[in-house]
């Protein structure tokens, strides 16, 4: 019982800074008459962009700590204007996930000063709650659990707190809220709340827990590393007992924490002593008596003077232990211990102390007086008692009480999931169609592009048929090319010559930088002999006559079925002669293989096109190519 003394002195001092504004319930503690509130709202506003900025599940705490600084958690008409201000903060930047973490804040604070029966509180944080689940904010709904758990109605030791963060804890890990701050502090109380219900093993298992999700803050490490140590203490493993009270002295001395490295030190002297290692044992006692002495912590005095008194007789320094003795009896009479611990503690050193002195009388009556005295500490510490049995019927009626409220909410929301079913079944047939129908477009697109494909054969198949054509119009005009034109036509060539220089003058006012070359405009006007029958030959030839050019365009249109029509749309009516020529540059041929093809002279061809040129309102071979 003097270990868990200990502890709870250990909580008051360690946690007062951080749990006392929270579970206390004393009047309102008012700020020093000098105190500036100057920098009350400039600070509030940091903190509000703190708390948006930073994790929400640690927002809550942030809350505190600043209305700890302004003493504001204890007066009434402060903290209603603190949970205004910030609501409004939230609600103009329609920052909803804080403004759940200032309701949890706003719910604990004001329901202090309500004096609210259990039923109500209750009611108060199951309506936080069911709105946090409602919109989906798992880990406000958490928080919600665990600030339920400690609210300062319930006792630490009561079963109804470990209920609800035994519950609190199976919401975590089915939600996946391994990661949330929260779940340390679930974690870590319920530890503290199974000592105190003397179940070490268990309550090992949960301080544990709470360590190894890394999280814990200084202060939670410290406690949780001391409580596995008296745990392991009275399961008489004096080893690991030995191993976390060295781990918290260390992590005490790091962090400078004195007073809480002493009381470790008290503890450890009880492991070291019973392992036999009595000098290093009343060093650490000795350490913590000091401690003890100077904070005046009479309670825990009395346990360090117990402790070296029984190192002494171990050691046989019976006048040492008579002195400490003697300490013992005048702290005693300045400990108020309400539940026996410091008297039973005195009897036990006085009766060891006779009986080392073999003073079988004396110490045969301070026996039963130490058997009354542990008979009343027992008699305390058995209501603070529970069986595991006892504990797991009372989570699971709990746990069950929960599912109930839950099946409710959910038989409401049956018909919202048959909903959601039907329309995704619909959505299903709808899939399903469109999946047919986009095959079938795919199955259509396919079959044209075949039939595309057959006929771009058949294209293939007609222009090799069209240029065999050409070339056959090209081999039975080959003789004709060497025959040079009868007077009559030369006539003809000089007025053509002529043209050509008025072309050459256009050309060069329209585009001066482009110059015909001049050489290839001229013609051969010497006199030729030419047979007289060639003659008559060359005179009745008529190429528009021509079979063969006829049989050649019904193949043209056969590869460019519109190419006619889309010319005739474009500049009008045209001659067979244009026409001509522009199947022929169609098909990519030069200006000398149109020239075979037609019986005509290049220069004829350039005149040619330089007349479609004008009609087109074209500059170049080049544009010409892009018409086509």
């Amino acid at each position: 019982m003097f270990t868990k003394i200990l502890l709870i002195l250990l909580i008051f001092l360690s946690f007062e800074s951080v749990f006392k504004p929270i579970f206390a319930q004393s009047s309102a503690e008012k700020p020093p008459k000098n105190f500036d509130f100057t920098h009350y709202d400039k600070d509030l506003e940091k903190l509000y962009q703190t708390c948006a900025k930073t994790r929400l599940d640690s927002a809550h705490r942030l809350q505190i700590a600043f209305l700890r600084k302004y003493y504001v958690i204890r007066d009434k008409d402060r903290l209603y204007d603190y949970c205004e201000k910030f609501k409004e903060k939230c609600l103009k930047d329609n920052n909803k996930a804080l403004l759940r973490r200032l309701l949890i804040t706003e719910t604990i604070d004001k329901l202090k000063y309500q004096k609210p029966s259990a039923k109500q509180v209750e009611t108060a944080f199951n309506a936080l709650y069911d709105t946090f689940l409602e919109e989906n904010d798992l880990s406000a709904a958490l928080e919600s659990l665990f600030e339920f758990g400690l609210f300062p109605y319930k006792q630490k030791t009561d079963i109804q707190a470990l209920k609800i963060l035994f519950f609190a804890e199976k919401f975590a890990q089915k939600n996946n809220l391994q990661n949330d701050i929260n779940l340390q502090g679930i974690l870590y109380r319920i530890g503290y709340i199974l000592w105190d219900f003397d179940m070490p093993n268990l309550s090992i298992k949960y301080l544990q827990k709470s360590l190894e999700t890394q999280k814990t803050n200084y202060s939670d490490s410290l406690i949780a590393l001391n409580a596995i140590g008296i745990n392991y203490q009275k399961l008489n493993d004096y080893q690991n007992s030995m191993k976390y009270f060295d781990a918290v002295a260390t992590l005490s001395k790091k962090g400078k924490s004195s007073i809480f490295n002493a009381i470790v030190l008290g503890n450890a002297a009880v492991t070291l002593h019973k392992l036999g290692e009595q000098n290093k044992a009343f060093v650490y006692a000795t350490q913590d008596k000091a401690m003890c002495f100077r904070e005046k912590l009479w309670s825990n005095a009395v346990g360090a003077l117990h402790t070296l008194i029984r190192i002494e007789i171990k050691r046989n320094n019976l006048d040492n232990a008579k002195i400490l003795l003697d300490s013992l009896d005048n702290v005693v009479l300045k400990a108020e211990d309400k539940h026996f611990i410091s008297q039973k503690r005195q009897k036990e050193a006085t009766f060891l102390y006779h009986q080392a002195l073999k003073n079988h009388e004396k110490s045969l009556g301070f026996y039963r007086e130490f058997v009354h005295y542990d008979s009343l500490a027992q008699e305390y510490a058995n209501k603070n008692k529970i069986s595991e049995l006892q504990l797991a019927a009372e989570v699971r009626i709990y746990q069950q009480e929960m599912d109930n409220k839950d099946k409710d909410k959910k038989f409401i929301n049956v018909l919202f999931v048959i909903a959601i079913l039907l329309l995704l079944i619909l959505m299903v047939f709808v899939g399903i169609y469109a999946y047919k129908k986009i095959k079938k477009i795919e199955l259509n697109k396919e079959i044209i592009e075949n039939i595309n494909k057959t006929q771009a054969q058949e294209i293939a198949i007609l222009k090799q048929e069209m240029f065999l054509q050409l070339a056959d119009i090209k081999q039975n005009n080959k003789n004709l090319q060497a025959i040079i034109l009868p007077e009559k036509n030369i006539k003809e060539t000089t007025e053509i010559k002529q043209d050509l220089t008025e072309i050459e003058k256009d050309i060069e006012l329209a585009n001066p930088r482009e110059h015909l070359v001049k050489e290839n405009l001229d013609f051969d006007t010497e006199n030729i002999e030419v047979k007289e029958e060639d003659l008559q030959f060359l005179r009745e030839f008529n190429l528009t006559k021509k079979e063969q050019w006829s049989v050649f365009k019904v193949s043209f249109l056969k590869v460019y079925p519109n190419f006619e029509r889309k010319i005739i749309a474009k500049m009008g009516e045209v001659s067979n002669a244009e026409l001509r020529l522009m199947m022929l540059q169609k098909l990519g041929l030069d200006n000398n293989e149109i020239a075979q093809m037609l019986l005509i002279s290049p220069n004829s061809v350039r005149t040619g096109k330089y007349r479609l040129y004008k009609k087109l309102g074209l500059s170049s071979a080049e544009e010409l190519d892009n018409f086509l």
